[in-house]
């Protein structure tokens, strides 16, 4: 900051502090020295200001936004050639040279130098705010009683050559109208106070200039990205802003690829819609039983040429009654869906016409999410899926069907995630060794990921799944059916029913548990721990595994079909897990102690101590124990951890909690059921 900005800002300090003690006549002397010390040399155009009313008037009533600019940037009448300054603190001197005047009611002064402060930067908002400011005041106050406003008005008409105060407050409307063109025009900086007080005069004034339309200033680029925060309800109630943000909107392919509408009604706009858009990529409806979605409606759909993901939400009566054949002989052309979700499906007829839909996407489907056991043992029906990557199968029905593994083995040999819930699992009898088929001997080579819901369970006592590859990386078992996890892990059970031979490609039996890849691993039945070993110590050997959750033995027999309290001496048994590369560490149904009366939970702490210097994550599930409360309270506090799942706290504990958590930078989570909401979700 140089001398003079130095010495101007002391002598506006001081003509504000005059202000404010009422002394305005040597605010006005303070005022003058700070405009004087301005490096632009102003210069004073006299006392004689009506030749600048005139000309700023006349500039005002001329229709072209440009006249007041292009009036500024010239000489006065007079032949006095106005000074030209941006330097903010010349422009607030002069306005509060204007303010000043406007205390001591010299109205017409105060007037004539606001008009001064538009001439010395017409690009910037604060002459407007001011002339705009003794306008208004003049206007609204020009049938009172106060001489001062009176005689300054007379000044001003006579002087503007105006007949009447109409003319004049509709020179108010041009003057704020002009000012907001300018300073959006010609403005050399970022938006000050001013041009908000601006905007909110020609608001108050109901001025149609002051409803500023983004779509007729933002780049196509920046439109987009800001609306695609917005749902399909929300945009396409923006497409009947106007006509121009309906073409803006209408025609932006981004913002239409991926709609999900809620539960649509409108029969006629839908078909409309539809065809406005063949962008669309992805379509999904949440619920559909208020829309009556016939097969001709579901025709139209598929009928969208660039259609990749399709998912409907329905409930009872989504296909308006009607026979099958009427769908099914109108889809002869295969479609290119890659991704399919159909969930809530209740009636046969449904079913019956989604078989055909299903069949018709067999070659190209990717993805697939249904939880219906018919439509489900449909797909089972076809010959081969060769694309299909990714199947999530759960059901809710009371009476859990029966799911052949092998079966789906053979017809999606290539599925790399599978999800199933609600359901039983059988496998059939290993076929034989000898078969010349690669699909029977070695299916899901390339499989990804595997997760078994807490209602999944094993039917009869016979082997479930075929061998799981190498290329396993997420294994999560949350059922607690340890019959089945036990089969599923066991080397033994493996050993007596496999069929592969030694030297075969698929290794030896003492590989199959082999998983060197394995990121995360989740358990919710009690496992051994020499079991538990053997499936984790190969990822975690390698620096692989990263998230780790499972639970202790039980004191009962693992096949007791029960599920106690876990009570152990220590956690020292389990530091063949120790990792610095885990960061999420989790365990349910756990107890430390000499007897089940009590809850101690600091082995486990000393345990996160000890084997995992970089966990951040937690999740604690030891039971309903006494001081559990506490316990938690020493995880929050942990150095390192940042995340916390538990289900035990509640009340004031919980809010305790929360507090503490809060000074920790700890994010705490009441999860019950031990699982995320919206665990796992397969796109």
């Amino acid at each position: 900051m140089d001398g003079h900005e130095t010495k101007m800002k002391a002598k506006l300090g001081e003509g504000r502090a005059l202000m404010a003690d009422g002394e305005y006549a040597s605010a006005l002397s303070s005022v003058m020295k700070a405009i004087s010390m301005c490096p632009c040399t102003p210069t004073s155009h006299g006392k004689d200001k009506s030749c600048n009313i005139l000309q700023c008037i006349r500039a005002l009533r001329d229709p072209d936004p440009e006249s007041l600019w292009r009036m500024v940037a010239g000489p006065c009448s007079c032949g006095f050639v106005w000074p030209s300054c941006t330097n903010p603190l010349h422009l607030e001197a002069v306005d509060i040279l204007a303010n000043c005047l406007e205390k001591t009611k010299h109205y017409a002064a105060a007037f004539s130098t606001a008009l001064g402060l538009v001439r010395l930067d017409p690009a910037s908002a604060i002459g407007y705010c001011r002339v705009a400011r003794i306008m208004r005041y003049l206007v609204k106050h020009c049938r009172s009683s106060d001489t001062h406003v009176v005689r300054s008005i007379s000044v001003i008409l006579r002087d503007a050559k105006l007949a009447s105060i109409e003319q004049f407050r509709d020179t108010v409307y041009s003057f704020v109208k002009s000012g907001l063109y300018n300073t959006e025009k010609y403005r050399h900086g970022p938006d000050t106070k001013h041009n908000f007080i601006l905007r909110q005069m020609s608001h108050n004034m109901n001025m149609v200039e002051s409803r500023k339309d983004p779509l007729r200033k933002l780049p196509r680029e920046i439109i987009s990205m800001i609306f695609s925060y917005l749902d399909a309800t929300a945009l396409i109630r923006s497409c009947r802003v106007d006509r121009m943000w309906r073409q803006v909107l209408g025609s932006d392919k981004v913002l239409w690829s991926s709609i999900r509408l809620r539960h649509p009604r409108s029969t006629r706009y839908f078909a409309k819609f539809l065809q406005r858009h063949h962008e669309i990529k992805s379509l999904a409806i949440d619920d559909v039983s208020a829309f009556q979605l016939t097969p001709d409606k579901l025709c139209s759909i598929l009928a969208l040429p660039n259609l990749e993901h399709l998912c409907l939400g329905i409930r009872s009566g989504f296909i308006h009654p009607g026979p099958s054949t009427t769908l099914a002989s109108r889809l002869r052309n295969p479609f290119k869906l890659v991704r399919l979700s159909l969930m809530g499906l209740s009636e046969s007829r449904n079913i019956q016409v989604l078989q055909h839909l299903v069949e018709k996407v067999s070659e190209s489907l990717e993805t697939l999410n249904i939880d219906n056991q018919i439509l489900f043992n449909s797909m089972l029906g076809i010959s081969v899926l060769t694309q299909l990557k990714k199947l999530r199968f759960t059901s809710t029905d009371r009476h859990r069907p029966n799911i052949n593994i092998s079966r789906l083995s053979k017809v999606a040999y290539n599925l790399e995630y599978l999800y199933l819930d609600g359901c039983y699992l059988n496998c059939d009898a290993p076929s034989n060794p000898n078969s010349p088929c690669p699909l029977e001997r070695q299916p899901w080579q390339c499989f990804r990921s595997l997760t078994l819901g807490s209602e999944c369970r094993q039917n009869l006592d016979c082997r479930t799944f075929p061998y799981l590859p190498k290329t396993l990386q997420v294994l999560e078992l949350m059922t607690s059916d340890r019959r089945l996890v036990q089969h599923l892990l066991s080397m033994e059970e493996i050993n007596a029913t496999s069929t592969h031979p030694e030297g075969d490609d698929g290794g030896s039996p003492s590989e199959l548990l082999h998983w060197p890849n394995l990121e995360t691993f989740r358990c919710r039945a009690a496992l051994d721990i020499d079991l538990l070993k053997r499936t984790i110590e190969p990822a975690v050997k390698s620096g692989v595994l990263k998230v780790l959750e499972f639970t202790p033995p039980s004191t009962h027999s693992i096949f007791s079909g029960t599920l106690d309290d876990s009570l152990l001496e220590s956690a020292r048994d389990y530091a063949f897990a120790s990792s610095e590369h885990i960061h999420t560490v989790g365990m349910y149904s756990f107890n430390f102690g000499s007897d089940f009366s009590g809850f101690d939970g600091q082995p486990f702490i000393d345990w996160l101590d000890s084997c995992f210097p970089n966990v951040s994550t937690v999740t604690a599930y030891p039971g309903a124990f006494p001081n559990v409360g506490p316990f938690l309270m020493k995880l929050i506090c942990r150095p390192g951890i940042r995340t916390v799942h538990q289900d035990r706290l509640h009340g004031v504990e919980w809010d305790e909690a929360q507090e503490l958590a809060r000074k920790h930078g700890v994010q705490l989570f009441h999860t019950p059921g031990n699982t995320p909401i919206g665990w796992p979700f397969i796109d």
